[in-house]
């Protein structure tokens, strides 16, 4: 029995051995996703591919902006990350090496996408879009009755028109 239990032992041991060397083959790559001002970015996309080996994977950030993307063969990837509402990162010809864990701390811009906003109907009052001028119209009987009203002080404050043109009107 005891060359039986040496033999097994060997078998378990060479086995061991070769998945320990195989695992030392691969390379990742992980990293934190913030936006400009340090906060983490939860489910931004990222994607490496290698498209010599047609390799493509992705992942998501976790809540705290990390990603992890493990089990990658040595070699040059491209690195993309994108969120809504932040312009899309881009890292090209990312080398990695055997057992190489590559970090990438990336800081996402805000999109400054335009943003336009349509207003339409027969009601719609005018709105002036060229200067800040404040203009109105004053009608006769408006200005007259802001005139000769003598509880009305305040108004007659902001509305101030001579007597004589109030009552010319």
């Amino acid at each position: 029995m005891g060359p039986r239990l040496l033999r097994l032992k060997l078998i378990i041991f060479f086995f061991a051995i070769s998945s320990c060397a195989f695992g030392q083959d691969t390379a990742s790559i992980t990293g934190t996703v913030t936006d400009p001002s340090g906060a983490s970015i939860a489910d931004a996309r990222i994607a490496v591919d290698n498209h010599e080996r047609s390799i493509h994977r992705t992942t998501l950030t976790n809540t705290s902006g990390e990603f992890l993307v493990p089990g990658l063969s040595p070699d040059s990837y491209d690195l993309s990350i994108t969120a809504p509402r932040f312009k899309k990162y881009q890292a090209n010809e990312t080398v990695l090496r055997v057992a190489q864990n590559s970090r990438v701390n990336v800081t996402l811009q805000v999109d400054s996408a335009p943003t336009q906003v349509t207003v339409s109907g027969q009601d719609v009052a005018q709105v002036e879009t060229q200067s800040s001028e404040l203009a109105g119209t004053i009608t006769g009987g408006f200005a007259a009755s802001r005139a000769t009203d003598p509880n009305d002080a305040p108004n007659r404050a902001q509305v101030s028109v001579p007597r004589s043109l109030a009552q010319a009107l």
